[in-house]
């Protein structure tokens, strides 16, 4: 009896790219299925919605995107250096 070889052939399950968080980041840049990314907001603001996302297995993301709000802390930083210049 001649051996038959069956292969399976599956095509990359590919999501979207993710549109960039408005004052925050996405954490990770693995678009294909199973991928997760997490989000993460600047200091001062609090993330609204999930946390994370997942690519599924039709090509969408999890839930929706998250948003940061809140009034973002702005640090300033003052020197205290005195500059001189040495006269000879």
């Amino acid at each position: 009896m001649p051996e038959v070889l069956i292969y399976l052939v599956t095509a990359a399950i590919r999501c979207e790219p993710l549109r960039p968080l408005i004052n925050g980041t996405v954490l990770g840049n693995d678009m294909l299925f199973g991928a997760v990314v997490r989000y993460q907001c600047n200091v001062g603001l609090h993330l609204e919605g999930p946390e994370t996302r997942t690519c599924q297995a039709d090509g969408t993301w999890s839930d929706n995107q998250p948003t940061c709000s809140g009034e973002q802390t702005i640090l300033t930083v003052k020197s205290s250096i005195n500059h001189y210049k040495s006269v000879d």
